[in-house]
């Protein structure tokens, strides 16, 4: 089957987006496996605020710590992010951990959104949940909790890689620009580089799990529907440069 080349140019942008939407994060999980990449996936406690939510868009990459007297945060760091948003992005928070307090609080995502934000991955606590949910933008998060982050964490810096815990127990790497993909099973990372490549792979592997699934309803064993198909073999191993 011939592959579907992505178009150029800012709709082909959009078409992007709205093709990696429509896939699971379990495709994308299969597919990103068999390429050999086996640690794209964000820990599980990494989850939606609210069921159903879906996100997909390039990762704008925010970095964070706790703070105290003794450790403040950069002057403007945290308003810093606001303005240099670009619309679409998803933006990805590295706490260093931090779970004491919230990191992301309603005021921040109601920037964010004004300014074309697609959704929020963060790595540990947001609050004024009804509000965000109110706003109706992705938003994936470990918990919720009422305690604020003033004087106890802050944005330091964005626009540099930053590493998540993985669902493997390695840390994953997030680049500027890599393709984040989050839904009710969980946040998965695309390397940049091959997005496109990996998106044409979950489509077809979508349709040959489709036809699976119908000879299954259709009364066929299981084992033999899956024989029947080669649900695997357009995906190439992904060779690093």
């Amino acid at each position: 089957m011939a592959k579907t080349k992505a178009r150029s140019g800012r709709d082909g942008g959009h078409s992007l987006i709205r093709r990696l939407r429509r896939q699971s994060t379990d495709t994308f999980s299969d597919v990103l496996d068999v390429m050999g990449l086996q640690n794209q996936v964000l820990r599980a406690a990494i989850r939606p605020l609210a069921p159903g939510m879906v996100v997909a868009g390039p990762a704008f990459c925010v970095r964070g710590r706790a703070i105290d007297a003794a450790h403040p945060a950069p002057p403007s760091a945290p308003y810093d992010v606001d303005r240099h948003l670009t619309p679409g992005c998803v933006v990805v928070v590295a706490t260093g951990g931090h779970a004491t307090s919230a990191c992301i609080g309603g005021n921040v995502v109601v920037s964010y959104k004004a300014r074309g934000c697609a959704g929020l991955v963060v790595d540990g606590a947001v609050r004024d949940g009804a509000e965000m949910r109110a706003l109706r933008l992705p938003i994936f998060s470990t918990h919720v909790t009422p305690r604020r982050p003033a004087g106890r964490w802050s944005v330091v810096e964005h626009g540099v890689p930053i590493s998540l815990p993985g669902q493997s127990g390695a840390e994953v790497v997030i680049h500027p620009g890599d393709v984040i993909v989050g839904d009710d099973d969980g946040v998965i990372v695309i390397p940049r580089a091959i997005a496109a490549e990996v998106l044409e792979a979950a489509e077809t592997l979508a349709r040959l799990d489709a036809k699976v699934a119908a000879d299954i309803r259709g009364g066929r064993d299981r084992e033999e529907a899956l024989r029947k198909v080669d649900r695997f073999g357009h995906i190439r191993k992904y060779v690093p440069r």
